[in-house]
């Protein structure tokens, strides 16, 4: 029978190996990122200096929000997260209100077609008066203190928009799990498991799926073309939905974990979930192109 990797053991290693793991970054100019980056850091707290993400959008009193580096994105995350919050905690707010909030991040997210996927099914749930009493079940089922974690059922939707509507929502530090954050918390389990002399499976909480429409440059293949692990989370896919929860709520465990363990990380960013979320974007930045760990 093989072994299964230990998840205590691999938190351990991990809240070490964030800081001080070489990465070697070349990120060419884009609408998305405004300057070329080519450069190597150390440790995932340089990563973290080097975050951009070109973005902006619009806040209730029209005015028009931008950011890119890392502290502007914290700015319009902050500012975002609580218009959620208070719109779905606010017995006076209408399921439109909600809407309008979850709007605000789809624009800051990036959402290409506002006609179909997390607009589409968010609209059709604030059609039906029921936007704020799912958002709030959702987020109830993805707190990263419940015991088992969101059961089938529970979240019925999920696609790279709304991973940032329910990280956004929560309170507690849960990521966005987007295909660049899943390939690089995939990486950093493959690379501990190669460095085990028993070669273990990898269990349910550290099995962290890739996002599919990236091709293969955001799979923990484009890293170790021999890796044994191919799954990818496909729109369309019977239960995308909750094993996409799942898999949010386990990273978000790990996370969690690994600040707990190495209290250092991060310590400048404030409470935990800003400690979380600095740790997610620098994810975010190493999932460009995983062969950075290379």
């Amino acid at each position: 029978m093989n072994s299964i990797v230990n998840y205590v053991s691999f938190i351990e290693w991990l809240a070490g190996k964030l800081e001080s793991v070489p990465v070697k970054f070349y990120i060419p100019k884009s609408a998305r990122n405004s300057n070329l980056i080519d450069k190597q850091v150390m440790g995932v707290e340089e990563v973290l200096k080097l975050y951009s993400w070109k973005t902006s959008w619009t806040d209730i009193s029209n005015s028009h929000i931008q950011s890119q580096d890392w502290n502007s994105t914290k700015a319009s995350i902050g500012r975002l997260s609580l218009d959620i919050r208070s719109a779905c905690a606010s017995k006076k707010a209408t399921d439109k209100e909600v809407l309008e909030a979850c709007k605000h991040i789809l624009e800051w997210g990036g959402e290409r077609d506002s006609s179909k996927g997390a607009s589409k099914f968010l609209g059709q749930l604030e059609a039906d008066n029921r936007l704020k009493e799912y958002l709030l079940g959702s987020k109830s089922a993805l707190r990263l203190a419940s015991v088992g974690g969101p059961v089938e059922g529970e979240i019925t939707q999920m696609n790279s928009m709304l991973t940032k509507v329910h990280a956004f929502l929560a309170d507690d530090g849960l990521p966005i799990y987007d295909s660049r954050v899943a390939a690089t918390a995939a990486c950093f389990v493959e690379i501990y498991r190669r460095e085990t002399t028993t070669n273990p499976t990898v269990p349910e909480e550290l099995f962290f799926p890739a996002v599919g429409g990236q091709g293969d440059r955001r799979t923990v293949r484009w890293l170790f073309p021999d890796c044994p692990s191919s799954r990818i989370l496909r729109y369309g896919q019977r239960n995308i939905a909750y094993d996409w929860a799942r898999a949010k709520w386990h990273l978000g465990r790990v996370i969690r974990d690994v600040l707990t363990t190495n209290p250092k990380l991060f310590a400048y960013e404030g409470d935990f979930p800003s400690r979380a979320h600095a740790l997610e974007a620098s994810f975010f930045m190493i999932g460009y192109d995983v062969k950075c760990l290379a």
